[in-house]
């Protein structure tokens, strides 16, 4: 247990104050499972992902910006190193307003999405597990207003902390 929460199970697997967490433990993708383990809810990840609804619908309301879901292996593992799955699609919107339309779409299909920003964390919360949408904020990197006086920033979610610097 947490030393400090007792009813908290610990989540780091050295000593304290040493911060290396583990990382979390993912389902396999649902192609690496024994066809008999597999279940109506894991489909095996196949070409079939062309005629996918909410594949036709995101292509056609964003056309050339919805990528295959093989585009860039990139988009398939963090810093943690966690090896990701293969994702249905990889969609890099422009702004929010993409972005918001992007996700009802996915939405309205009841498509599961992971986010991505950078890619900087360490366990594995932005890859995928495989069938997924991925969500690549890296367009979405403005810089939008520096206020010297009160010492703020304002960016866009996707902005590297290196270049705003």
């Amino acid at each position: 247990p947490d030393p400090d929460h007792p009813d908290r199970p610990r989540d780091i697997d050295t000593e304290p104050g040493d911060f290396h967490h583990r990382p979390p433990a993912r389902a396999p993708a649902p192609d690496a499972l024994p066809t008999s383990q597999r279940t109506q809810e894991s489909p095996p990840m196949t070409d079939h992902n062309a005629q996918s609804p909410v594949l036709a619908a995101l292509t056609a309301a964003f056309g050339a910006d919805v990528l295959p879901g093989d585009a860039s292996p990139k988009y398939l593992q963090d810093w943690s190193g966690c090896a990701g799955g293969q994702p249905l699609a990889i969609l890099r919107p422009r702004s929010t307003d993409e972005l918001s339309r992007m996700l009802a779409i996915c939405h309205a299909h009841g498509q599961a999405m992971v986010p991505q920003g950078g890619l900087t964390g360490l366990v594995g919360g932005a890859v995928p597990a495989g069938g997924e949408v991925v969500v690549s904020l890296e367009r979405m990197n403005r810089i939008e207003r520096i206020d010297v006086d009160s010492g703020t920033v304002i960016v866009e979610a996707g902005a590297i902390l290196q270049t705003v610097q």
